[in-house]
């Protein structure tokens, strides 16, 4: 049994869909075979120079299905018996504590390593007995236990090792978001440390970028979990037809010059779910790029003009049809499917 994590999406700008970008449409294998490793260029905005030298992930998969999927049902209450603490449990969401939440609102790690795409771990969190790799195990235990996820369906995404919490405040600033460097650090507030694993999950081999479900876990405290789900519904298209990477790397080059997007991180090809039009309960998921970055507005808030603040990005370009999607401090919902384009769309047009 497959199932989504899910996102949201903010606002939209539709690429018109011309006769010669339709010609340029790949397939997933042709995408495979010409997109480059990585991007890299540099480039002059009225901002200064961006930099971009960043690695394009793909999925190693034959076909690039698109396909419904709805809210998976709560989990049985039985299965929850060792959580003493169960906050929601409902169609597509679970939040649950074995022990009480042992770190104190206001506190956070001071020490911090941080791992990508399953890179194991060579730290172990303070005061915690299991290590990292014994950790994921029993994570991935408890998620075929609760679920039916097996490695088929999630992968690691990013793993923190964390030492103990400390209290925390920031100092002021005029930015919209407060940077790490801003901190002013209190006294420690508890002895252990813990792992933090998130997952996103994988439909036909393809990852669900943009949604994430986590796991956290101390020896004080035990695990956590902070889950969003769905399950795979109807194959909608068994293959559709994807605009190439110079396509997106035109959109992107167009945000950079523009002022806005100042940096880049991380390019992946996956997954993204929209809403079905005639059902809010199922969605559809869609091919899409998600990106990583940071971006500046130019946008008044309560008076304050916040020109020139950098804060984080996450974008989504939907790669069929080249809508972009800013996704960072959503409020409005995700936004509806549009019409699927399929291989036999193309070649009635030729």
């Amino acid at each position: 049994m497959k199932k989504l994590l899910i996102m949201l999406l903010v606002w939209t700008v539709i690429l018109p869909l011309s006769a010669s970008a339709q010609r340029q449409y790949r397939s997933i294998e042709e995408m495979i075979r010409n997109t480059p490793d990585r991007w890299t260029g540099t480039y002059e905005t009225s901002r200064g120079t961006v930099s971009v030298d960043v690695p394009v992930e793909l999925p190693t998969v034959n076909v690039f299905p698109v396909i419904k999927a709805g809210k998976m049902p709560a989990v049985d209450a039985v299965k929850l018996k060792g959580y003493e603490y169960v906050r929601r449990n409902i169609a597509g969401n679970l939040t649950a504590d074995q022990k009480k939440y042992m770190w104190e609102t206001g506190t956070r790690a001071k020490d911090v390593h941080i791992y990508w795409n399953g890179e194991i771990s060579q730290e172990q969190a303070e005061n915690v007995s299991l290590t990292y790799e014994e950790t994921l195990t029993l994570f991935r235990q408890e998620t075929e236990r609760l679920w039916g996820l097996t490695d088929q369906d999630c992968v690691v995404r990013e793993a923190r090792i964390e030492g103990p919490a400390y209290h925390f405040t920031y100092k002021k600033s005029v930015g919209k978001e407060p940077t790490d460097d801003m901190i002013i650090w209190g006294e420690q507030a508890n002895e252990a440390g813990r792992y933090r694993i998130w997952f996103n999950q994988l439909f036909h081999g393809i990852e669900v970028n943009g949604g994430t479900f986590s796991m956290l876990y101390s020896d004080l405290d035990g695990i956590k979990i902070r889950a969003a789900l769905y399950d795979e519904l109807e194959v909608i298209e068994n293959d559709v037809p994807l605009l190439p990477f110079e396509a997106l790397k035109s959109i992107l080059e167009s945000q950079i010059t523009a002022g806005r997007l100042c940096s880049v991180d991380t390019i992946k090809l996956g997954y993204y779910r929209y809403l079905d039009a005639k059902d809010k309960n199922v969605f559809w998921l869609l091919p899409a790029w998600y990106i990583t970055g940071t971006c500046i507005r130019d946008e008044e808030t309560d008076g304050i003009t916040w020109t020139g603040i950098p804060e984080s990005l996450e974008m989504v370009i939907q790669a069929q049809t080249g809508a972009v999607c800013d996704i960072r401090g959503a409020d409005d919902g995700p936004r509806t499917a549009s019409a699927v384009i399929a291989w036999k769309d193309l070649e009635n047009s030729n």
